[in-house]
């Protein structure tokens, strides 16, 4: 398993200690550039990505925009394969939907088990546009400045604008 750290220095804290105590690989890139970032997803094939919701909103357009530069028939065919990840997606799953985007896929590394969006809330159009792709985004809610995170949306349950249940050993009040 690997996992992709898009990391400032303030979020050094949020994206390291679990994923050293469960002997993950961390990938780190000195510059945060859109075709840096794809080129090193699609070349280290992460499992997981901690990512801010300004971050997933240009991955989410940069999507929409390069099927609208394709010829016709593959618009339309995306627009085919969005109807039935809509349709079909909902009794078939993630997997299936996975499957439908395989390419789109392909161009995060083609391992990508789950998204963890927070910093902010992530919008409608966004978490709704990459769940049809058949991506698995949880938001959750953490102090940067201190060590990260203290709640995630349960993987099994995925909701918009939740940030889910208290991570142990964390308290809140």
């Amino acid at each position: 398993n690997s996992f992709f750290a898009l990391a400032s220095f303030a979020s050094f804290a949020a994206c390291i200690a679990v994923e050293l105590c469960t002997g993950m690989d961390i990938v780190f890139l000195p510059v945060l550039k859109g075709p840096l970032i794809l080129e090193a997803m699609r070349e280290m094939k992460p499992t997981l990505l901690p990512a801010a919701p300004q971050m997933l909103d240009l991955f989410h357009a940069n999507i929409l925009r390069g099927v609208a530069a394709k010829p016709a028939p593959v618009r339309l065919v995306f627009m085919l394969l969005t109807l039935v990840s809509k349709t079909l997606g909902r009794f078939l799953g993630q997997g299936f939907r996975q499957k439908l985007f395989s390419t789109v896929h392909a161009n995060f590394g083609g391992n990508l088990r789950v998204v963890i969006s927070g910093g902010s809330s992530l919008r409608s159009e966004v978490f709704h546009g990459f769940n049809t792709l058949g991506f698995n985004i949880l938001e959750g809610y953490g102090l940067t400045e201190t060590f990260g995170p203290i709640t995630v949306c349960p993987f099994n349950d995925r909701r918009l604008s939740s940030v889910g249940t208290v991570l142990e050993p964390n308290e809140v009040r």
